[in-house]
């Protein structure tokens, strides 16, 4: 009843269930099993949620600690984790079986869990085994194990035919079955695939065998050396990230539908190249390529860009790049750097440009022979860089080349105090560039304090406020 005493009726409860489910999934795990507690219809709905999130951390914080001992916890502490742990495993048996024994679908069942002993692990199995009978479409699945041990999903996932999405993470083995028609991920889009150990003949029998997949990521996975990505004709975006301790020789792709690349590599300081990479004249639609950590000459770079016609956005991260670099292109539309440490000159020519970002210590003298007519640039560094000469490279660059919106992005260092020397920033003027707009995004990380004082006193202020005449001034102080 309504404060006027009138009748109400509940609309919502009496919508179908999948409506239900649908409204549901944009809640958070915690929020939708309080749901369940609304009524006998939201408690039904609830129950019988597709979406099953069985992760430890629901039941714990120290959870994941495959050895509490050696976390240095309190013996109250260690048994209050065991009883947390039984909670959670009882959870899941009586979830999973309901769904099994009510035959009930599973559209995504996510599994978080630390096996403390090798027990747990036909637990494990049994419930994959349930979801597997489900016709499950999305699983995400993190084990964490001690002593290096690792646990073999590859019998049980492999015959997931309705799958469409898997995200690996964590001790988790993948091997190649003797018959490599065992492999039935007939439906699978995307396959995520991080700190997993999986064998260099492995992963190329899941790429040739899983015809259906367009996204592939691989992060620090364990126990290849070589990936040679080919003969596949939907596959549209490679993420890849060697682990460190097996120094990748040889990354290739040639795959005509290739649209986006995302490599990284962390090469310890070195100046050279140790992994061949190839990416084919093949993959003609290309738009988004980033590299990251690499070793990037400019020439190498150049006849990159030339080989993909569609390429519209570049992301250079961390490279270790020459001094002076030119690029040319006629599709590019975004450009953003960040942190190439010997970067000194760059000269672009691309005329349909209608975004640059860059991020980093020094900002270098940038060339841009022509741009589209809308212009949006962005400039990030810390506090403590932004000094003098930084001022003066940006004036430069915003003079030439009249981006009409412009971001400034400054962030702390934690722990320590932001403060302004006004002796700094004499003796710079900046004429008033007309802006749509600028946006100044001051993040201040944990346990930063800003002299407010010497911020208000000092020309700095000045300075960034001389940048926006004419424009829409947006300041957005982040904690």
């Amino acid at each position: 009843m309504d404060d006027e005493g009138k009748t109400c009726i509940d609309r919502i409860s009496e919508l179908p269930d999948f409506i239900l489910h649908h409204m549901l999934s944009y809640l958070s795990t915690k929020q939708a099993a309080q749901m369940g507690v609304v009524s006998k219809r939201w408690k039904y709905v609830w129950e019988t949620f597709p979406i099953l999130d069985c992760s430890q951390e629901h039941f714990g914080e120290h959870l994941c600690l495959t050895n509490p001992k050696e976390g240095e916890l309190p013996k109250d502490e260690r048994r209050k984790v065991f009883i947390q742990r039984i909670k959670f495993m009882s959870y899941a048996d009586k979830k999973l079986l309901r769904f099994h024994e009510e035959k009930l679908g599973v559209n995504k069942f996510i599994l978080h869990i630390t096996l403390v002993s090798k027990v747990l692990a036909p637990r494990v199995d049994t419930w994959m085994e349930m979801v597997a009978k489900r016709s499950i479409q999305e699983l995400t699945v993190c084990i964490s194990t001690g002593k290096g041990r690792l646990h073999d999903l590859s019998k049980i996932l492999f015959t997931m035919e309705s799958l469409t999405v898997l995200h690996l993470d964590g001790s988790i083995l993948l091997s190649s079955p003797p018959d490599s028609k065992a492999v039935k991920l007939c439906s699978l889009v995307e396959l995520h695939l991080y700190y997993v150990s999986i064998d260099e003949d492995t992963i190329q029998d899941l790429i040739s065998s899983i015809q259906s997949m367009k996204v592939l990521s691989l992060w620090e996975c364990l126990n290849f050396e070589n990936l040679d990505i080919c003969g596949h004709d939907k596959l549209e975006k490679v993420a890849y990230r060697p682990c460190i301790d097996f120094k990748a020789k040889r990354f290739s792709i040639k795959v005509p539908t290739l649209k986006e690349l995302e490599l990284t590599f962390r090469n310890d300081g070195e100046e050279t190249m140790v992994c061949e990479i190839i990416v084919s004249s093949v993959c003609q639609n290309l738009k988004r390529l980033s590299l990251r950590d690499i070793p990037v000459d400019a020439k190498w770079l150049q006849s990159m860009i030339k080989s993909f016609p569609l390429l519209e956005h570049l992301c250079l991260a961390g490279c270790m790049l020459q001094e002076v670099i030119k690029l040319s292109s006629q599709s590019l539309k975004e450009i953003c750097f960040q942190d190439c440490m010997k970067l000194v000159e760059a000269e672009f020519d691309t005329p349909n440009l209608q975004s640059f970002k860059y991020s980093g210590k020094n900002i270098p003298r940038f060339y841009l022979s022509s741009v589209a007519e809308y212009r949006a640039a962005e400039f990030s560094a810390h506090f403590k860089d932004m000094d003098s000469l930084w001022f003066t490279r940006l004036c430069n660059f915003l003079r030439y080349f009249k981006f009409q919106d412009l971001t400034v992005v400054m962030f702390s260092i934690p722990g320590k105090e932001i403060s302004f020397n006004a002796k700094d920033y004499t003796g710079i003027q900046f004429p008033h560039f007309e802006l749509n707009n600028m946006k100044l995004v001051m993040h201040m990380l944990w346990m930063t304090s800003i002299n407010y004082a010497s911020l208000l006193d000092s020309l700095f202020w000045n300075l960034l406020l001389g940048l926006c005449y004419s424009s829409l001034f947006l300041f957005l102080l982040k904690f």
